[in-house]
């Protein structure tokens, strides 16, 4: 079967959306028996719900493995005729625009998907539109091809869908909510041949259909597509969404970008919502609330039913640090309203607190030779660096030179790409606070896999002469040898300090 020729979308009466928008469809088989579904339907869910009016869902129920799934039975004829069309055997089943996936895709391979059927040519318009009146569902759609069309290969299927319902009871894999489900095929399993239309004419089709098996009616929606059944090809899909229900509302979809493990309290990130209201969205304010102090990000514009913005914030560095800090966000002031947006939150944490000096020690794997580590400051500069070391198995002290208050990374690479902890054997590292006593604090333990891992660490009071220690001195010439805690001479003048005499006199400093 053929990938997808891809089509166009829609501007469906019910829907105040730009003119013309391309449209992914997306065909899913699944059943209330069925624990893969169960485990697939969030991502499949959050796609959709991220990506509305770019990509919309059919979700059809199959027979098995629960011969009891009521969608399935309440129009049995129906879904199995698209059964058996794609040959569907095994639940879940994803098809993608008359593709169907020979694996359940993750997040990523979903989306690029979606992104490769959305940039294929148009080759014709469908729109629908819908009402309820009385129990009953009124259905339109229009089909208008680029050129001539003709023959019995081009199908026209219309279906009912249920955006959202929960229930009090799960089914038997778990579930409680069904989301995109076909509640009826209006076009029937074998859809309608639109036999010969001209270039620029236009293919109508209307029906009436007495609403049954739906939980919830402001939920209803309407996706008509017209498919070539002989090569599985979806030409083009129209999408009439579900009536909004809320004169303002807003949709705050997800927050990204955001810092963790941060030195000095500066937040950030971008916030995507959506207008999920009747009127146009034209102003809003968004709200940053951490560990109790709110700082607001006001936006403006103009969004219709559907459309989605980014609002980027920055610059928020009036909170205080706790130990277990929260972030709460969500839009006030919708339209000039009280109507405020759900919440998102997320857990935010305050870098390693040092207080003088810094040293690492690594206990190095197996592979020593692979580990190394650079040390960078908050312009992005690299201040030290350490490794490839040469013995396995071996603790390496060192002393990190740091002259300044700032916020450092400490970032560990491993050029196998498998870490620190894993086959080559379990090292780790240590960091520790080197205080003016001579004392010092482990302030970090850890390990890592892959071959990148960061810590960030905040140093204050910042001391580079903890760690240097007078080993010994000789008498007569006034000559001092001077080692680092590895047992290394080092030179202090080099370090910017200054070994004294008790006179209180600086010393000329011979390194032997």
């Amino acid at each position: 079967m053929k990938k997808t020729l891809l089509l166009l979308l829609l501007a469906a009466s019910s829907l105040s959306m730009s003119a013309q928008r391309r449209l992914v469809l997306i065909e899913e088989f699944t059943n209330d028996g069925c624990s893969p579904c169960a485990s697939y339907s969030p991502t499949l869910d959050a796609v959709l719900d991220d990506r509305i009016g770019e990509v919309i869902a059919v979700k059809y129920h199959v027979g098995f493995p629960d011969n009891e799934d009521d969608v399935c039975t309440s129009q049995k004829a129906n879904m199995d005729a698209r059964i058996n069309y794609y040959g569907i055997n095994s639940v879940p089943t994803t098809v993608i625009n008359g593709y169907k996936l020979e694996s359940t895709p993750n997040v990523t391979s979903l989306n690029n998907m979606i992104n490769v059927c959305a940039s294929d040519p148009v080759t014709m318009n469908v729109t629908t539109a819908f009402t309820v009146n009385d129990g009953r569902l009124n259905v339109t759609a229009h089909v208008k091809p680029d050129a001539a069309i003709g023959g019995d290969s081009l199908r026209l299927f219309v279906a009912a869908i249920e955006e959202h319902a929960t229930f009090a009871s799960a089914f038997p894999n778990g579930e409680t909510e069904q989301n995109y489900t076909c509640r009826q095929l209006l076009s029937g399993g074998e859809g309608i041949n639109m036999g010969d239309v001209a270039a620029g004419g236009q293919y109508d089709y209307s029906t009436t259909w007495t609403i049954s098996g739906v939980n919830d009616t402001k939920q209803l929606a309407v996706v008509a597509f017209v498919q070539n059944i002989k090569t599985g090809e979806i030409l083009a899909t129209g999408y009439a969404p579900r009536k909004p229900q809320e004169v303002n509302s807003l949709s705050l979809l997800h927050v990204d970008e955001t810092p963790d493990n941060i030195c000095i309290p500066d937040y950030s990130g971008k916030a995507i919502f959506r207008n999920s209201g009747q009127q146009p969205l034209t102003s809003a304010v968004l709200n940053v609330d951490i560990n109790g102090t709110v700082k607001q990000y006001p936006w403006s514009g103009q969004l219709n039913y559907l459309e989605k913005d980014t609002l980027s914030f920055d610059n928020f560095t009036t909170f205080a640090f706790s130990d277990n800090n929260s972030v709460d966000m969500w839009f006030s002031n919708i339209n000039d309203t009280d109507a405020t947006s759900n919440h998102i939150t997320k857990t935010l944490h305050n870098a390693t607190q040092v207080t003088g000096g810094v040293q690492l020690r690594i206990y190095t794997d197996n592979a020593p030779e692979e580990t190394s580590w650079k040390l960078y400051n908050s312009e992005g500069d690299v201040v030290q660096t350490g490794g490839p070391y040469s013995q396995s198995r071996h603790f390496y002290t060192e002393n990190l030179q740091l002259k300044q208050d700032d916020c450092y990374q400490l970032e560990f690479l491993d050029a196998g790409g498998n870490g620190i902890k894993g086959a080559k054997g379990n090292g780790y590292f240590m960091l520790y606070q080197l205080n003016a006593n001579g004392s010092k604090k482990r302030v970090v333990q850890g390990d890592y896999t892959g071959s990148v891992y960061d810590v960030n660490f905040h140093l204050s009071n910042a001391d580079i002469t903890l760690g240097i220690k007078n080993a010994s001195t000789t008498t007569g010439k006034g000559e001092v040898t001077v080692y680092d805690l590895q047992g290394r001479r080092v030179n202090p003048e080099s370090q910017g300090l200054r070994i004294v005499s008790k006179a209180g006199k600086a010393k000329k400093v011979i390194i032997k």
